[in-house]
C-alpha cells in the first residue's frame, strides 16, 4: 500500500464498555468520553458473547445521532469469533473496529476486505469504518509500521505499556488501561512511536496520555516522555 497521509477524527480520550452490559452503553455518554469502546472481546465471557453482540449493535443504534465516536473491540481471527462479531456489528452509526491482539498485517488486510464487503452488502459508505490495532504482544510491537501500513482504514492504533508496578503510572494508548497483573508489558519504544507516524497518521490521532492511578502526583515531563508521552 503506498504511504498517504490519512486524516482522522481526534478523539481526547475513548472510554472502554463491556458490550455484555446495554445499560452500561446507553449511559457511558454522560461521563464525558469522546468516544466509546464496546468490548467483546475479554470483557465479555465466551458465553455470553452471542447475546454481547446484540447489545452492541443496539447500542450503536440507540446512540448513532450522537457526536459521541462508537468503536467495538473485535475478538480476534484466531477464535473463531471475528466474522459474528462483524456480522452483528457493522450497522450505520459504527465509527470503527479495534482488532485485539493484532500481530500480522495480513490479518489487517483480511479484515479491511471483510468490512469492505459487508459496507457494500448493506449499503454503507465502503471505507468509512476505521480499523484501529492493538499491538499488545512483542511481536506485534516489532511489526507495527507494517500493521500500520495493511490498510488505509487504519488512523489510530494502541501500544499498551506502563511502568513497574510500584510505581504505578499507566499511560494509555487509545484508551488502552493496563492493569497490575500485566506489568511485565513493554513501556512504547521510540519504534512503535514513530512507527504510525511514519505510515501516514496524525499526530492528533496517535497519543498517548499518562495517567497515574494512586494519589494526584502529576507526572514530570521527564517521567511523561520516558512511558510513552508523546
Amino acid at each position: 500500500m503506498p504511504q498517504t497521509f490519512r486524516e482522522a477524527r481526534w478523539y481526547r480520550s475513548m472510554l472502554y464498555v463491556p458490550g455484555s452490559k446495554l445499560d452500561w452503553m446507553l449511559k457511558a455518554p454522560k461521563y464525558g468520553a469522546a468516544a466509546l469502546i464496546f468490548d467483546l472481546e475479554d470483557a465479555v465471557e465466551l458465553t455470553q458473547k452471542p447475546m454481547a453482540r446484540k447489545s452492541v449493535a443496539i447500542g450503536i443504534t440507540e446512540l448513532r445521532a450522537s457526536p459521541i465516536g462508537r468503536f467495538v473491540r473485535l475478538n480476534g481471527w484466531r477464535t473463531g469469533f471475528l466474522l459474528d462479531d462483524l456480522n452483528s456489528i457493522v450497522i450505520d452509526g459504527l465509527d470503527g473496529v479495534a482488532l485485539a491482539k493484532a500481530e500480522d498485517p495480513k490479518d489487517i488486510a483480511a479484515l479491511d476486505r471483510v468490512l469492505g464487503e459487508l459496507e457494500r452488502s448493506r449499503g454503507l459508505p465502503v471505507g468509512r469504518i476505521e480499523i484501529c490495532p492493538h499491538a499488545e504482544a512483542a511481536v506485534a510491537r516489532y511489526k507495527f509500521y507494517a500493521l500500520c501500513m495493511a490498510s488505509q482504514r487504519v488512523k489510530r492504533g494502541a501500544v499498551p505499556a506502563w511502568l513497574r508496578a510500584e510505581t504505578w503510572l499507566v499511560p494509555w494508548a487509545y484508551g488502552s488501561k493496563m492493569t497490575p497483573t500485566r506489568a511485565t508489558t513493554f513501556g512504547p519504544t521510540p519504534f512503535c512511536k514513530l512507527a504510525p507516524l511514519a505510515s501516514g497518521m496524525s499526530k492528533e490521532a496517535w497519543q498517548y496520555v499518562v495517567v497515574r492511578e494512586q494519589g494526584s502526583k502529576r507526572l514530570s515531563r521527564s517521567q511523561f516522555f520516558s512511558c510513552g508521552g508523546i
